[in-house]
């Protein structure tokens, strides 16, 4: 099932897009955020700062939450887990949490301090990505208890989030697009026209696809894997044993000087190591308790990155 919503209605296909039928929404004004954690359980943010909630695949929906203090808009909601929720509110922007399947939601006391709306995506229960339309990118990886920012590779008017595993895209005014390969801490820009009005408004990603669409309607699409699998260095590149005990070998297959990272599935740094000229590298992360860790690679000359995903067995 795929579900889009528009005022009055939602948009609903159970044969893959082929027909769309439309059902009112619960709401008494508009839905501008929908998520859905599986075929029959999903929400509906409105424009008045309420929540619905349907478990039965959009049949019937329940209240499950109503801010009638600032009555904001709810603008996105992202469930990274059945019992773990995040929503964001607009003007200002606030971030809500549930812990229970968002059956019961609060606002976090350390929501992003920004006025300005935008997209959210959460790539784990702790590790939620925030942009907003004056070019700000907020990054919280301890479940909102602080939200810093990450440096912004571009000036523009962010709009929405997506993210698929370590790499994700963000889209925006000016037909930008931007790019993270290592969840959402640092990005490089992959599209911008700053003589263009046109807006690109969503994103999303499934397998090795990606898209996004524009307020003028343009699609933009992008086998994302593509441009990681086709470099000459990223397939040189090996890491083995994998899965390791205690020690991991890195063959460049040549010299090489660069940057290791090892880091969580967070998203955080475990480790740094700077090497010079070196055809292959011996480390030992007998240290580590994660039972699954990313090897980043950044080569000095080219700035080429390599990501391969490692597991440790006991």
């Amino acid at each position: 099932m795929y579900t889009i919503q528009t005022w009055p209605f939602i948009y609903e296909t159970i044969d893959g897009g082929g027909n769309w039928i439309a059902d009112s929404t619960p709401t008494v004004c508009c839905a501008d955020a929908l998520h859905f954690i599986n075929a029959d359980t999903g929400f509906i943010g409105g424009f008045s700062g309420e929540m619905f909630k349907t478990t039965d695949g959009g049949a019937n929906w329940n209240l499950v939450f109503q801010d009638q203090v600032t009555i904001n808009e709810i603008y996105d909601i992202a469930c990274p887990t059945d019992s773990i929720c995040y929503a964001r509110t607009s003007s200002p922007s606030r971030v809500l949490k549930s812990m229970d399947g968002g059956d019961t939601w609060y606002f976090l006391s350390a929501a992003p301090n920004t006025i300005f709306t935008g997209g959210m995506h959460a790539l784990n229960e702790d590790t939620i990505v925030l942009v907003t339309n004056d070019s700000k990118i907020f990054r919280t990886t301890d479940g909102g208890v602080s939200w810093p920012t990450v440096p912004s590779p571009t000036s523009a008017d962010y709009r929405d989030v997506f993210f698929i595993d370590n790499i994700g895209f963000a889209v925006g005014a000016h037909e930008t697009i931007i790019k993270s390969i290592d969840y959402g801490e640092t990005w490089t820009t992959e599209n911008q026209d700053t003589s263009s009005s046109e807006i690109i408004l969503a994103i999303h990603m499934h397998n090795s696809l990606a898209i996004a669409s524009s307020h003028l309607g343009s699609i933009y699409r992008q086998m994302f894997f593509s441009n990681i699998e086709k470099s000459p260095f990223t397939q040189s590149i090996s890491v083995f044993p994998n899965p390791f005990k205690k020690e991991i070998t890195v063959d460049f297959d040549g010299s090489k000087s660069g940057e290791i990272y090892i880091l969580n599935l967070l998203g955080q740094t475990i480790q740094k190591i700077e090497i010079t000229n070196q055809e292959v590298s011996t480390l030992d992360l007998g240290f580590i308790q994660s039972d699954i860790i990313i090897l980043k690679f950044i080569e000095k000359e080219s700035g080429l990155v390599v990501i391969k995903k490692l597991m440790k067995v006991n």
